[in-house]
C-alpha cells in the first residue's frame, strides 16, 4: 500500500515537472520567434531561495530554465539575449529617474515628481529596456535601432 503510494506522488511530480520543461520550451521558443533582442534581469535566484518563505514559489517558476532555454534557442537563431543589473528597476521611475522607494506589495508605482502611474512592473520593464538600449539611436517615432521585435504606435502596456 505504502509504495502504491510513493509510486503515484512520483507520478504527480513527474507530471508537474513535464509540464513545467513544455511550458518553459514553448514559451523560449515564442520569445526567440518574436523578437531579435531579449533582455532578462540578472537575479541572483540562488540568494533568493535563501528566503524559505519565496523558495518554493521561485523554484516552480525555474527561471534559470528558462534563461538557459532562450539562450540556447536564441544562439541558434543568431539573436541575443542579455542580463541586465535588476537593481533599483522597479524603484526608478522609467520618465523622470526618481527613485521611489515601495515594498513588494505595493503593485502600483506612483511619481511624485513627474506624476507618472503605471504598473509597477510596465515600470521596471521600462527601465531594464532603457538599460539594454544605452548607446542605440532612437527614431522619432520612438522605435529604437536594436530590433526590438515591435513597431511604433500602440504597445501592450
Amino acid at each position: 500500500n505504502r509504495l502504491k503510494q510513493k509510486t503515484k506522488v512520483a507520478k504527480v511530480h513527474r507530471k508537474v515537472r513535464n509540464q513545467r520543461l513544455d511550458f518553459n520550451h514553448k514559451l523560449s521558443r515564442a520569445l526567440v520567434n518574436r523578437f531579435d533582442r531579449i533582455v532578462f534581469e540578472d537575479l541572483s535566484i540562488k540568494n533568493m531561495v535563501k528566503d524559505h518563505h519565496l523558495a518554493k514559489s521561485i523554484m516552480d517558476v525555474a527561471w534559470g530554465q528558462l534563461i538557459q532555454m532562450t539562450k540556447s534557442k536564441a544562439e541558434e537563431a543568431g539573436k541575443y539575449v542579455e542580463l541586465v543589473n535588476p537593481y533599483n528597476t522597479s524603484q526608478k521611475c522609467s520618465s523622470c529617474g526618481n527613485i521611489v522607494k515601495k515594498s513588494l506589495a505595493v503593485r502600483v508605482h506612483r511619481c511624485q515628481e513627474c506624476g507618472l502611474e503605471l504598473d509597477r512592473d510596465i515600470n521596471a520593464a521600462i527601465n531594464i529596456l532603457d538599460l539594454c538600449t544605452v548607446g542605440t539611436t532612437d527614431r522619432a517615432c520612438g522605435v529604437t535601432d536594436v530590433g526590438l521585435g515591435y513597431e511604433a504606435g500602440s504597445h501592450p502596456f
